[in-house]
């Protein structure tokens, strides 16, 4: 769960921005082991997905306020896993799509049919 390896990811992001040797392969590396932090995955199954994860953020005008409204809700035990399964779905990190997610949702469904 992020409470735990969000920390450590954070942790290697500000080491890697102050070291001298840094490579935009590892900056990428660490990008993707964050969002799979967030997300409750692995940082190689995000980044075996690169090209996905980067054409949705492209998608998005203000793709920050995404993990904004996660952050915001992260507290929400009702929220948060809900918001994560939309990340996942957006970022094609999950077989779900958003449609797939809001038509399965029992009030969707009533108000659908």
């Amino acid at each position: 769960a992020c409470a735990e390896s969000c920390p450590v990811v954070l942790s290697q992001y500000d080491a890697l921005l102050r070291s001298p040797q840094l490579s935009l392969s590892t900056l990428e590396r660490v990008e993707f082991d964050a969002l799979g932090a967030m997300l409750d995955l692995e940082g190689s199954f995000v980044a075996s997905r690169a090209e996905a994860v980067r054409s949705a953020l492209l998608e998005w005008r203000n793709p920050e306020l995404l993990f904004r409204y996660y952050d915001d809700n992260r507290q929400d035990e009702r929220m948060a896993p809900l918001i994560r399964r939309w990340l996942r779905a957006i970022f094609q990190l999950s077989g779900e799509t958003l449609r797939e997610i809001r038509r399965a949702s029992a009030a969707n469904r009533r108000h659908l049919d």
